[in-house]
């Protein structure tokens, strides 16, 4: 007998759960102040960095900046 055939095959590593959107995250908040500051706490993490609020969140920040600018 081949003592590697008797080592038991690892288990398939589960696949990872789809990460949640921002508005998925802030869905439980309970009104609309502390669902923009869930939503921009939210934006801080990179992985959701490409969700339509985050980048609807940068264009307003960098909207603003260049009204300041002016």
């Amino acid at each position: 007998m081949n003592a590697a055939a008797a080592v038991p095959a690892a288990a398939a590593a589960p696949a990872p759960s789809p990460a949640l959107t921002v508005d998925q995250t802030c869905a439980g908040s309970s009104n609309f102040l502390s669902r923009d500051f869930c939503r921009v706490r939210a934006c801080r993490n990179p992985a959701v960095a490409g969700d339509p609020v985050c980048v609807r969140f940068r264009e307003m920040e960098a909207a603003s900046r260049r009204r300041m600018d002016q």
